[in-house]
């Protein structure tokens, strides 16, 4: 069952068809417990508006994205799946997938198909400014996220735009994540510190709250857009 709006994806396999087409291989190659640190459980979770709100964090992060030019080189930065690549992909130029275990997410560019993606397993190998970065649902777990944002926005061009999600980790969002039998092992912060964080090297443009726009103590996600100053 497809979740969610076709209308941001254009011509690119929308996320949940990617999950959807590559389940079994998936499962039968790496196993349920070394695709958990691929956000697998919410992307496959029983619940409905689990599974929803886990593709609604990449429909939004398409939305933001329609509002960059041009872009020659994107980043996905922990790739994990990759269900947002084929977007990206048809997007950019280039792609470079940026995930410690990469050897998932290569599996993934190679059943997709997606010739001008490459996957790295470290953000030192990126090669060129870059344009556009997503980083959704994976700075909550870097322990030294400042110098780590410091040195991506030294390789992102003037003008270049940051997509960067996350949980909020309130009493809203620890109970749900019960509910959804996701564990959230490895957070270290909330959005609203990350966004504090990316917030030292680019500017902050706008942000979406999900799943409804309400107060932070209220809302379960944060999408933000960021511009590194020129």
């Amino acid at each position: 069952m497809t979740v969610g709006s076709r209308h941001y994806w254009d011509k690119a396999s929308h996320p949940a068809d990617v999950v959807e087409k590559l389940r079994a291989d998936l499962l039968e190659r790496f196993g349920a417990a070394r695709l958990e640190e691929t956000a697998w459980p919410t992307y496959t979770n029983r619940l409905l508006a689990a599974r929803w709100l886990a593709y609604e964090r990449v429909r939004v992060a398409a939305k933001l994205t329609r509002r960059v030019g041009a872009v020659r080189i994107a980043v996905d930065f922990g790739s994990g799946l990759g269900v947002g690549l084929p977007y990206l992909a048809a997007r950019a130029e280039h792609v470079y997938a940026v995930e410690s275990d990469a050897e998932i997410t290569s599996f993934v560019v190679s059943r997709l198909d997606l010739p001008n993606v490459t996957v790295v397993s470290d953000a030192s190998e990126l090669d060129g400014p870059v344009d556009l970065l997503w980083a959704l649902d994976v700075f909550e777990h870097v322990p030294e996220l400042a110098a780590l944002t410091a040195r991506l926005a030294k390789q992102t061009a003037a003008g270049g735009v940051w997509i960067v999600s996350g949980p909020t980790e309130n009493l809203l969002y620890r109970a749900m994540r019960r509910v959804a039998r996701t564990s959230g092992e490895g957070h270290v912060r909330g959005i609203d510190r990350v966004f504090e964080i990316v917030s030292a090297s680019l500017g902050l443009v706008t942000s979406q709250r999900l799943p409804l726009d309400l107060p932070l103590w209220a809302s379960l996600f944060d999408v933000g857009l960021f511009e590194r100053r020129r």
